[in-house]
């Protein structure tokens, strides 16, 4: 007979000490998922709110995945991607727009404006392995009373 794993719902699982790197350009946008970040767990990178900034973050900080806006003011975020891609570090595009454009890089996950919290825990949980399913062994579990 096979073990039977107990699953928790996205609301209790965590990732524990993870470095996420926010880059979106809308303040609250930011906030919000910085806030969503830090109730998984995770430790905030950033947020990166423009080009410049995000360039500096993705090719120096000690990261270990990152939540990225298409466009950032006007400006598309190809280079931060091209440097999170040669660090071999994980990335989400986030977005406002129903897809990504044609000529845009394919080979990340599209996490569509405006999304939810469950949304944005699933997309991460999604990126990155989760701790074990019980909620006592992760880093920061104070989300689960509420």
């Amino acid at each position: 007979m096979p073990e039977l794993v107990p699953t928790l719902p996205v609301k209790f699982m965590a990732i524990p000490s993870k470095r996420l790197l926010v880059v979106e350009d809308e303040c609250l946008v930011a906030l919000m998922i910085a806030d969503i970040l830090v109730e998984l767990g995770c430790n905030i990178v950033g947020p990166a709110f423009t080009i410049s900034e995000a360039r500096r973050l993705a090719s120096n900080g000690p990261i270990d995945a990152a939540l990225v806006d298409v466009n950032l003011n006007g400006v598309r975020a190809d280079e931060v991607v091209d440097i999170l891609s040669r660090r071999k570090i994980p990335f989400l595009f986030v977005t406002g727009y129903d897809s990504l454009p044609p000529d845009f890089r394919m080979d990340a996950d599209l996490l569509k404006k405006p999304f939810g919290q469950d949304d944005l825990r699933r997309a991460i949980l999604g990126l990155l392995p989760a701790c074990p399913v019980d909620p006592a062994l992760c880093a920061d579990t104070s989300f689960v009373s509420g």
